[in-house]
Order: C-alpha cells, then sequence, then structure tokens
C-alpha cells in the first residue's frame, strides 16, 4: 500500500511520529466495527501497521548512513596519511567494527 493511501485511511497527514499514528488507529477504530465490516477493519489494521512500519524504518535508516558515513569519514582520513595507511594495526581496528559484520549495510558500504 502506498504512503498516501496508507495515512489517508488513518485520516492523518504522512507523519513518523507512532504517538500520532496509534492515537489516529484508535479514533478510525471507534468508526469501524469489524463485526459489521471486517473488509474495512483489515484495511484499517493494514494500514496502522505498514504506517509504524514505514516511521520505523525511516529511523533505522538514518541511523545506518550515521554510522555508514562516520565509517567512510574514518576510511578517509586515514587514508590520507601514508604513516596511517601503512599501519595495520588501524586497518585491523576500522575492519574489526561490528559494522560490517551486518550484510545489508556492507552492500550499501560497497
Amino acid at each position: 500500500m502506498e504512503a498516501d493511501r496508507i495515512f489517508q485511511l488513518l485520516g492523518i497527514e504522512e507523519t513518523k511520529d507512532e504517538a500520532k499514528i496509534k492515537q489516529a488507529y484508535r479514533q478510525k477504530l471507534a468508526e469501524v466495527n469489524p463485526e459489521v465490516n471486517p473488509e474495512g477493519f483489515k484495511r484499517l489494521r493494514s494500514a496502522y501497521e505498514e504506517a509504524l512500519s514505514l516511521a520505523r524504518k525511516e529511523e533505522a535508516d538514518i541511523i545506518e548512513e550515521d554510522e555508514v558515513s562516520c565509517l567512510i569519514r574514518r576510511l578517509n582520513v586515514m587514508y590520507q596519511s601514508l604513516p596511517d595507511r601503512l599501519d595495520t594495526s588501524q586497518w585491523e581496528e576500522l575492519l574489526g567494527e561490528a559494522l560490517f559484520d551486518d550484510l545489508e549495510l556492507g552492500e550499501k558500504v560497497m
């Protein structure tokens, strides 16, 4: 479901604020009786879950970008200095970062 449609079903503007999403869901839930309108309830529930997912995903993407940007910046600083570039212990420390264990982030770095 597209983001526009998700937030339209919830009756709010697009937001990353989980509290606003939950409040909108509760308000719409009072209008949709699952026994009378099961399809409407399913659409509302789906919109609610997807809105929360979008809010959380965007936040996670920002954190990942910051980690990747920081790593690239550290790499550039180290690479600019020939003595640092030749120091294997610095490479071992940099490549030992937990960031390199995350395969999805590894693809973003490359």
